[in-house]
């Protein structure tokens, strides 16, 4: 994994200055589709404090939406400039989140301790996206959610300008990602409720115009949940 860490280390060193040229690079609401989720599949907080964890997280939009709304929020990424920006605006408004530089390719999470697990955006090559998204699954608690948006390589085939990587091989497909992540019988994994592309809008800082994404969530499968915790139920209005 040595060269894909190097890759990611130099992205790391590229955020960095284009954090630094801007005051907040993707704007400041968090992603529609994280509201979306916590709105679905967390309408009302559990009588425990719940915890999130946001890989990739950059200058902290969605970290803040989940701190707002109650979440003990762990925020990761690989861009310090970006960081300081999420430190200082929680400070502001009073917010705790723990905030961590680390390179995903070098960061692992405690095992079984977060209710959610976000990533978007975070387009890693293969090898290392394979195994950043098996530590977040083994980070969840039984019951835990995992979401993740990001895009296709349509995004490439079609000349869309709305951002992403160019290298393709970084762009998610969605069978790749059911596949990796979907639970197989007597193995870890997720319950997936949603894994599919679809054209989106974008409207989020320098990510503006048409896109082509992946939209997925998926929930520890229930053979591995503890019936003690309070899991939301499924039957919640449609994401949208």
């Amino acid at each position: 994994m040595n060269g894909s860490s190097s890759i990611v280390s130099e992205e790391c060193q590229r955020w960095d200055e284009r954090y630094a040229t801007e005051p907040l690079f993707f704007g400041d609401a968090p992603n529609p589709y994280l509201v979306a989720t916590v709105e679905r599949w967390f309408p009302a907080m559990a009588s425990r404090s719940l915890s999130a964890l946001c890989l990739g997280e950059g200058e902290g939009r969605d970290a803040l939406f989940l701190a707002r709304r109650g979440f003990t929020v762990t925020a990761v990424d690989g861009s310090l400039k970006g960081l300081e920006k999420l430190s200082r605006r929680a400070g502001a408004e009073g917010l705790a989140i723990q905030v961590m530089h680390a390179d995903l390719a070098h960061y692992e999470p405690a095992s079984r301790a977060f209710d959610l697990v976000s990533s978007f955006f975070c387009h890693l090559p293969p090898e290392l996206r394979r195994t950043v998204h098996e530590r977040a699954v083994r980070a969840l608690r039984p019951g835990g959610f995992f979401v993740l948006e990001g895009f296709t390589p349509r995004q490439r085939e079609l000349g869309l300008t709305s951002g992403g990587p160019k290298d393709v091989r970084l762009l998610f497909e969605p069978a790749v990602l059911r596949s990796e992540l979907e639970r197989r019988p007597g193995e870890d994994g997720l319950e997936l409720f949603e894994c599919e592309e679809l054209v989106e809008h974008l409207d989020c800082g320098r990510h503006q115009g048409e896109a082509r994404v992946v939209r997925l969530v998926g929930r520890v499968s229930s053979k591995f949940v503890d019936r003690t915790v309070d899991v939301p139920s499924p039957s919640g209005r449609g994401l949208g």
